[in-house]
């Protein structure tokens, strides 16, 4: 299982998926740090779904029904290294948003209006948190749903 998960070719994965995620997650979080009073909050949620979107496409590639030749922990774990990876790309691009559009949020005492920690509390919670959910979730039920077809795939073709 560790060289499996492990090699150079599921590291690159690993890397151009989280980057991908981090980035289509990233555009949706610069509308809403661009606005001046943090009005877009539906845009953080916009973005975890191209989060899980992009997870999405990687545990199709990885699980592909005929071709697999792994087992459901394996599949299961590399989705979720994916996730993490991508978790650990969008947090880092989205403090560099933060420090650049709104770098008075970062100082306690900021007197200005949505400018305050707590409207960063917003924006690292959908990073973290919420985009950590919705990939695990679709870790999962993509890695179960394509194995449970690739069975019973195997089961009708041989009778």
């Amino acid at each position: 299982m560790k060289k499996l998960l492990f090699s150079r070719q599921h590291l690159m994965d690993y890397l151009f998926y989280g980057f991908l995620a981090a980035i289509f997650y990233s555009i949706s979080v610069w509308f809403y740090v661009y606005d001046e009073e943090f009005r877009q909050a539906k845009m953080m949620y916009i973005g975890v779904g191209f989060f899980a979107f992009i997870m999405m496409l990687y545990q199709l590639k990885i699980a592909d029904g005929e071709k697999s030749k792994k087992n459901l922990k394996e599949i299961i774990f590399s989705g979720h290294l994916a996730v993490i990876t991508g978790i650990i790309f969008s947090t880092l691009i989205c403090y560099f948003l933060c420090f650049e559009y709104k770098p008075s949020a970062f100082k306690i005492s900021s007197t200005y209006p949505g400018q305050s920690p707590a409207s960063l509390f917003a924006v690292f919670i959908p990073a973290i948190l919420v985009n950590f959910l919705a990939g695990s979730f679709i870790s999962l039920s993509v890695a179960y749903a394509m194995k449970m077809t690739y069975l019973f795939k195997k089961k009708t073709i041989s009778l």
